[in-house]
């Protein structure tokens, strides 16, 4: 692996496991969508399986990525402030973004891909000198080498929700005014090549229960770890869950796992 790769591996555990017991991690705000925005149906979720009525899903942004060697994977909210705005270099990984509030401009240098709220499941290419206005629900896949900029151009704030997969000695981005950058989720690392990569929102009724997710955020409620790494809603209110699908690297992939969570009913 990279150099200093599993001194890495062991630092995002460490941060998983903060975001997971304190509030270490900031939230992961799903205020601007609307309701049915990635709520699906159990039938149209990977996440959310054959649930019945106990857990309901759909994608906000999927697509297939083309992942570096020693790469890890983050789910991170951007906030931006009315007029603030910031230049991507070219990424040496695959970013995708959806919007969860607010409206965002954004400039290209290469090829990417877009999706809608009403049609997440559609994406439509987008290319150099392209420049697309997101609002919430709407999604973008950058693939590694396509530099960008972002611009919030509204008089409201925007937050982003952010999934990336980056190699292990990649840069951090650096501080921009009017931007915040919060981590959300790390997991463990994906398979390198072609990958299937999904963001989904998982509604969980209460008693309801999704096998252990390979990364996850919660947005509302109180969904708790079962025993086996699950999620299980303990609440008497739904609970609202973002989940990151992916194929993991072999050496963390159980036996028989295909990198999606499977759901299961309450008992």
């Amino acid at each position: 692996g990279a150099p200093g790769a599993e001194d890495a591996a062991l630092e995002l555990a460490g941060r998983q496991a903060a975001c997971l017991t304190g509030d270490a991690c900031g939230p992961a705000s799903l205020a601007g969508l609307e309701a049915g925005a990635g709520a699906g149906t159990p039938a149209a979720s990977p996440a959310a399986g054959a649930g019945g009525d106990e857990a309901a899903g759909g994608p906000l942004v999927a697509a297939t990525v083309d992942v570096p060697p020693d790469a890890f994977v983050g789910l991170f909210r951007v906030d931006y402030a009315p007029g603030a705005g910031e230049e991507s270099g070219a990424n040496p990984g695959p970013i995708l973004n959806v919007v969860a509030a607010g409206t965002l401009s954004v400039a290209l240098d290469g090829p990417a891909l877009l999706t809608r709220a009403e049609t997440a499941d559609e994406a439509e290419e987008v290319g150099a000198g392209d420049e697309v206005v997101l609002g919430p629900g709407d999604g973008r896949v950058v693939p590694g080498g396509t530099a960008h900029t972002y611009r919030n151009a509204g008089e409201g704030a925007v937050v982003l929700l952010s999934a990336v997969l980056l190699p292990f000695d990649a840069a951090p981005p650096a501080p921009v005014e009017g931007v915040e950058l919060r981590g959300l989720a790390f997991g463990p690392p994906p398979a390198p090549g072609e990958n299937d990569v999904a963001l989904e929102r998982v509604s969980l009724a209460p008693g309801a229960e999704v096998a252990p997710p390979a990364l996850f955020a919660v947005a509302a409620g109180t969904p708790e770890q079962t025993a086996e790494g699950g999620l299980r809603n303990t609440g008497d209110a739904p609970a609202e869950v973002l989940i990151l699908t992916y194929d993991l690297a072999e050496e963390h992939a159980p036996p028989g796992a295909e990198g999606m969570p499977a759901a299961t009913p309450e008992a």
